[in-house]
């Protein structure tokens, strides 16, 4: 018993059983087993060789059938628990119950051999296989195969015997949620197996912070360590220090990787007053922890329950949005100053909720991603430009192409370009009148994908044009491979022209600059003021779009600036 518990690092209310009931067990049955052999005190042989019967023997037969009736029960109820290996649990237990009765017929037929006593022992052997095996798959049900920590089933029943200690000693306990940042990346570039070392190693520099049974692994990147201190302040300092050691660089591969983590932790409190909500707590302040880009600790609070309540709420009305068509396309208008004309506009999806609120694109676009609804809500803003273009060529109003900006989920999709060209055809619309626009994550997530995508849409007379350039990680690589038409001048560099920093005028020329040497054409996003019309113009920027001009609109007032575009954008010009 020992040996086996050592082996499998229990420490539990089920080892503590096993361990004091098998010494007991074992140390009868050797006592039993040496008199049964070595004294008549069961049944003796006498001068004649005839074999005499006890009561006292009668007595042990009824003893040990009685053990193994115990026995049985005892793997009944195991075998209703774990289905899984039911066929097992009878195999053995039938094993374990003929070796007794072919003892007993062997006893009978013998009676001066100590055949019953030999086949007890052989019975107790599998029993106590049974025992061990058992022992294994509850070792097994709670803790993780790959770094061999609790896992979260474990989690659950440590956190809630901790709990019940603390109350007693009044000592705060604290729970990590411990979750690595951008960990799919490194099983990207690394391969799984190597993430899988990387996993190990964190779990290693866990144990050496706590004990194991305050440890867990609850899946792929996510790690719980259960803290105990006299005060809050205390779980803090621990918790930092976690955060540190998880900053500890990596070697992989010959090569130092830097893995971040976001972690969140929830104390024990009046909103966490359960071992279940402690859990889902620390979890909420994990999740507050990204969204600064990670690499923090956030200790839990009352309002994160209500944003994540409220988050929900909002997914579940924007599926419901999606699916009955809810959602407006609004149009804002590029101006061209050299020619005095719009040359086109973009597509902007909008949502009004059911009360009549208009929810900001900032805060459904983000749950769209990770739903997948923003693949939908693009190819729905799509269809709905198609027959707006259209529409406005048969109202009179002419050609205006329209850019439709698509998520990076979208371009990476397996025939994203065959589906666009495809409800182009539906809606008969002629490619020269839809740009698609693009961000810079579109090539960081994938570069070959994205160029397989771009160059397909680029060849079939779709305009490509890069939004946000400048504000992500920028490499002059794929924009020179890129078939891209246009760069978009992002609001925050127009914002930064009059701002006072020294480099945001330069930025803005630069890129001007770059653009012209590419052979692409520009277009200035989020222009409010005169100021920034002039600087713009006077540097070689000539499409405008932003505010000075007019609004994002729907598109029954869209249709009427067109109709009037020439008249507007003088007025704009010489009142600036």
């Amino acid at each position: 018993s020992k040996f086996v518990l050592s082996y499998l690092r229990i420490n539990n209310t089920f080892s503590t059983i096993l361990k004091y009931s098998g010494i007991l067990f074992c140390i009868i049955q050797i006592i039993a087993d040496i008199v049964n052999i070595f004294t008549p005190v069961f049944f003796y042989i006498d001068r004649n060789s005839e074999y005499h019967d006890l009561p006292i023997r009668s007595v042990s037969f009824i003893i040990q059938m009685l053990i193994f009736l115990g026995a049985s029960i005892y793997t009944a109820y195991v075998t209703l628990k774990t289905g899984g290996q039911i066929i097992k649990r009878y195999v053995t237990i039938s094993l374990f119950g003929l070796a007794m009765i072919v003892a007993i017929i062997f006893q009978l037929l013998y009676p001066d051999l100590p055949a019953y006593t030999i086949g007890y022992l052989i019975g107790c052997c599998v029993l106590h296989t049974f025992v061990l095996e058992d022992a294994k798959a509850e070792y097994r049900a709670k803790h993780d195969k790959l770094t061999d920590l609790p896992n979260g089933v474990f989690l659950s029943e440590e956190l809630q015997e901790t709990i019940r200690k603390a109350k007693g000693k009044h000592f705060c306990v604290g729970l990590l949620h411990i979750n690595l940042d951008n960990f799919k990346g490194v099983n990207s570039s690394y391969g799984y197996q190597q993430g899988d070392v990387i996993l190990c190693e964190i779990a290693e520099r866990l144990r050496d912070l706590a004990p194991v049974q305050n440890l867990a692994r609850s899946n792929t990147d996510n790690f719980h360590v259960i803290l105990t201190a006299k005060n809050q302040d205390l779980l803090i300092s621990q918790a930092n220090h976690v955060l540190s050691v998880m900053n500890e660089p990596f070697a992989l591969q010959n090569n130092t990787l830097h893995i971040s983590a976001s972690i969140g932790l929830a104390v024990f409190d009046a909103d966490c007053d359960r071992e279940a909500n402690l859990i889902h707590c620390a979890e909420l302040a994990m999740f507050d922890a990204k969204k600064d880009d990670g690499n923090t600790l956030s200790l839990y609070n009352e309002g994160m329950k209500a944003f994540a309540l409220n988050k929900q709420q909002l997914e579940d009305a924007l599926h419901n949005a999606v699916d009955n068509n809810a959602l407006t396309v609004y149009y804002q208008p590029k101006v061209d100053i050299s020619k005095n004309d719009v040359i086109g506009c973009e597509a902007l999806v909008r949502w009004q909720g059911s009360d009549g609120k208009w929810i900001s694109p900032a805060d459904f676009i983000p749950i769209a991603e990770k739903t997948g609804l923003v693949t939908r809500i693009d190819m729905f803003v799509l269809r709905s430009v198609c027959r707006q273009v259209l529409m406005w060529q048969k109202d009179g109003i002419g050609s205006v192409p329209i850019s439709v900006n698509m998520s990076v989920r979208s371009i990476l999709s397996k025939g994203f370009a065959d589906q666009v060209l495809r409800i182009l055809k539906e809606e008969g619309t002629p490619t020269s009148l839809i740009d698609i626009e693009i961000t810079e994550s579109s090539f960081m997530s994938d570069m070959n994908t994205a160029f397989k995508t771009i160059s397909r849409l680029h060849d079939a007379g779709i305009h490509v044009e890069l939004d946000d350039f400048g504000t992500g990680y920028s490499s002059l690589q794929y924009l020179s491979a890129m078939p891209i038409s246009v760069l978009k001048i992002d609001k925050k560099f127009v914002d930064d022209i009059f701002s006072g920093k020294k480099t945001a005028q330069a930025l803005v020329k630069g890129i001007i600059s770059l653009a012209d040497s590419l052979g692409m054409h520009t277009v200035s996003e989020g222009v409010e003021d005169k100021n920034q019309l002039a600087f713009l113009v006077s540097n070689g920027a000539h499409v405008i779009q932003g505010y000075l001009f007019s609004k994002p609109l729907n598109a029954s007032d869209c249709g009427e600036f067109l109709r009037n575009r020439r008249t507007r954008i003088a007025t704009v010009i010489q009142t600036a």
